[in-house]
């Protein structure tokens, strides 16, 4: 999402297709229980005084359901299970 972000935001709209039509094989689908889970795990990350946005919830979330490493910069992140942290 942020890499085609990046290319709308200078004006490549064409970069940013390729980019999101590139990781369409990797879609996860999820449901309401799900979205209740990631919104749980934020407040008890909340209660830790970790401040994370709901799209990031959700997909720590899924990330954790499926057993797979949570890839991502936000330092919120830095010293959790499941995540493998870039920066």
């Amino acid at each position: 999402m942020e890499i085609a972000y990046y290319y709308h935001k200078s004006g490549n709209g064409d970069m940013a297709k390729q980019v999101v039509d590139s990781f369409s094989k990797f879609l996860v689908d999820f449901d309401i229980d799900d979205i209740e889970q990631s919104m749980l795990l934020r407040s008890k990350l909340k209660n830790k005084k970790l401040d994370i946005s709901y799209a990031d919830a959700l997909g720590y979330h899924l990330a954790r359901k499926l057993k797979l490493k949570f890839l991502t910069g936000d330092s919120q992140f830095r010293n959790l299970d499941g995540v493998k942290f870039i920066g």
